[in-house]
Formats: C-alpha cells, structure tokens, sequence
C-alpha cells in the first residue's frame, strides 16, 4: 500500500517524467541531477 502511494506521489510530482516510476537507478540519478541543474538556474536568475 506504502508502494501505490510513493508511485502515484510520484506520478504527481512530474508527469513529464515516466521513467521516474521505472526501478532503473540511472534514469532516477538523471532526473534528480536535472533537478537540482534547474533549482540551482533559478536561484541563479533570483540572485542576479
């Protein structure tokens, strides 16, 4: 049940992203280094 959860939270989170509910460790290590690629852009674009 913990499990449905967590996927449909993550369905949620970004549907642009399928391949986040896959259990390839690689596509999620990309989507989170993506993520943090475009937090870091946009405390970039604020700080200026």
């Amino acid at each position: 049940m913990a499990e449905n959860k967590y996927q449909i939270f993550n369905v949620n989170l970004s549907n642009f992203v399928p391949f986040l509910l896959g259990a390839d460790p690689t596509n999620r290590l990309l989507f989170a280094t993506f993520r943090n690629l475009l937090t870091i852009y946009t405390i970039f674009l604020m700080a200026r």
